[in-house]
């Protein structure tokens, strides 16, 4: 699911429910940098812990706001916080964030104020972070759709790709059991090379479109299936190793479907 359409229910949530997504689109926005502390025996007064600048992070969704309330949870939370730390646990932990849902813009006072006194206490940084500020990170992080052009451009880069693998996938096919006596073959080992070369030109290309793009090729759910095609290049096929490179990119999966050719028609049509 699209990172927006994941803070559109984070929005519209309260409670446990809203703790968990907040942990989906931090995951999603930080990977394995992130963790929840809930899947653990006790979530020791923090909710998620961001390794990449060693943040923790406590999370507070009221159903109905009321900064009495709210104020006694933070100092609730933080206190226990720093009564962990006194026991030697959260001891790398040097920043702590209080996430809170309100339907209201920025905070009280009161809860400000509290989180300004305990900033640098004991060496840690404190925070808050409310709904405007995860939509801002979200917005932030949201990848950049893939330009129409493009996007045709790549679309086309896989259909050359499927083509120029189809002709060698049937070359290997008629061939396989004299590709190791060249001589035999209409045309040369040296013409076959040349054309694995090409697609390996094509597949280099198409690689470099990936890395450029990478946040949206992930968020259209085609990373996994472009990686695919990157690790079955043939690069580096030579005379010698011909053989290694028809076997390489004639993968079968368990239907007995070429894996390449496969993959390119999925992603033709994802495009």
């Amino acid at each position: 699911m699209k990172i927006k359409n994941l803070y559109k229910q984070l929005k519209e949530l309260d409670g446990m429910a809203f703790q968990h997504k907040f942990t989906e689109i931090m995951k999603k926005m930080h990977g394995s940098n992130f963790h929840n502390t809930q899947i653990y025996r006790g979530d020791k007064k923090v909710d998620g812990v961001l390794l990449e600048g060693n943040t923790a992070f406590a999370v507070h969704a009221p159903e109905v706001y009321k900064d009495a309330d709210v104020l006694e949870k933070l100092k609730d939370d933080y206190e226990g916080f720093m009564e962990y730390r006194e026991k030697n646990q959260w001891t790398g932990i040097s920043s702590w964030i209080f996430v809170i849902k309100s339907k209201r813009k920025g905070v009280t006072a009161n809860v400000l104020d509290f989180i300004s006194e305990k900033n640098g206490v004991n060496g840690v940084s404190t925070g808050i972070m409310t709904l405007t500020d995860i939509k801002n990170q979200v917005n932030d992080w949201s990848p950049q759709e893939i330009p129409k052009k493009l996007k045709t451009e790549i679309r086309s880069k896989i259909i050359q790709i499927r083509q120029n693998a189809k002709y060698l996938i049937d070359d290997y096919i008629e061939n396989a059991d004299r590709l190791y006596h060249s001589v035999e073959l209409e045309g040369n080992a040296e013409k076959r090379a040349m054309l694995f070369s090409n697609l390996a030109g094509l597949i280099s290309d198409l690689e470099q479109f990936y890395y450029e793009h990478l946040g949206a090729f992930e968020e259209i759910k085609i990373a996994g299936k472009v990686n695919k095609i990157i690790g079955m290049s043939p690069i580096g096929i030579t005379f010698i190793d011909l053989h290694e490179g028809y076997k390489k990119i004639s993968e079968v999966d368990k239907k007995g479907n070429y894996v390449l050719l496969e993959v390119c028609e999925q992603l033709k049509e994802a495009l």
